[in-house]
């Protein structure tokens, strides 16, 4: 792993910690702040945010074929398409949160982190409206930066 992967993993593990404590009311610009406060890299924070509740609600969802793609609107430029399975960051944070879940995670926790991902809202309001998990076929997922 390189250096610069190894300072990512481990920020992503403190921020999964920091986590922990505050997801139940904490919004995005809240952790971003608390994890800059924390000494993690602000684009390293930035990242655990996009893509940690979208791992935590991949991990947790299991009986979904979730697509490997994304596409990524940058703020002043075309959309791009890209892949999770490309991505170095959301590689190393869903290889942390599999590690997490194998250690007998906490109910409240895992809810609170997938909550954040629109991936979750979009589950839960699928099931909530009487859909049956088997045939739930989620769309390409959108990440605005």
């Amino acid at each position: 792993m390189e250096k610069h992967s190894i300072k990512f993993a481990a920020d992503a593990q403190h921020a999964l910690k920091l986590m922990a404590k505050v997801h139940a009311t904490a919004t995005e610009e809240d952790l971003l702040e608390l994890f800059i406060s924390e000494g993690i890299e602000e684009k390293h924070a930035i990242e655990i945010i996009v893509f940690l509740p979208i791992a935590f609600c991949r991990r947790m969802i299991t009986t979904v074929s979730w697509k490997d793609e994304y596409i990524e609107i940058p703020q002043n430029g075309a959309p791009l398409k890209k892949k999770f399975r490309d991505n170095e960051y959301y590689r190393i944070i869903y290889v942390m949160v599999d590690k997490y879940f194998s250690e007998s995670p906490k109910r409240d926790v895992v809810l609170g982190i997938s909550e954040m991902s629109a991936e979750f809202v979009a589950f839960n309001d699928f099931v909530r409206d009487g859909g049956i998990l088997e045939n739930m076929q989620p769309g390409i997922p959108r990440i605005v930066r």
